[in-house]
């Protein structure tokens, strides 16, 4: 298995140079103000990064020392299609409730619907969560989203 782990990370990593060398021509701007490559070049970083712990743990790893791995067992279906289901509910809410209800929305079921929380947990976290999304978006990226039914 650490072969397999060997070969695909470092399949990953040039797929992360290859995008990071390519953002870099259309403008990455800075952290203040970021340009149109500013994504791309942050996720080939990103995933140079994660393929490179992945590579080094598979090295790492001694030899029979892989766990046993059934592919597909242990899937559990049904909650893979109420979660791709919850996308589709939040894209059609995202317009006519906002970015802000729609994720708070969102974020509750995840985090109470999907794996159970307790509720103080899972407010806190819907609540983090959405604030975080929005500083990133909204203010750091500046982008424009529907503000719909909240006044931010």
């Amino acid at each position: 298995m650490e072969r397999y782990d060997k070969i695909t990370s470092s399949l990953w990593f040039c797929f992360g140079l290859f995008i990071t060398l390519k953002a870099i021509p259309i403008g990455i701007g800075s952290l203040s103000n970021p340009g149109p490559g500013f994504i791309f070049f942050l996720s080939g970083i990103l995933l140079c990064l994660f393929s490179v712990i992945v590579f080094l743990s598979a090295y790492r790893k001694k030899t029979g020392e892989a766990e046993k791995v059934t592919s597909w067992s242990g899937i559990r279906w049904g909650k893979i299609l109420v979660f791709v289901l919850s996308l589709f509910i939040y894209t059609y809410l995202f317009e006519k409730i906002g970015f802000m209800g729609s994720s708070l929305l969102l974020m509750l079921y995840l985090f109470k619907g999907m794996e159970p929380q307790k509720w103080s947990t899972a407010v806190i976290s819907t609540v983090l969560t959405s604030l975080v999304a929005y500083g990133i978006f909204v203010i750091w990226l500046r982008c424009q989203l529907p503000k719909g039914i909240l006044p931010f």
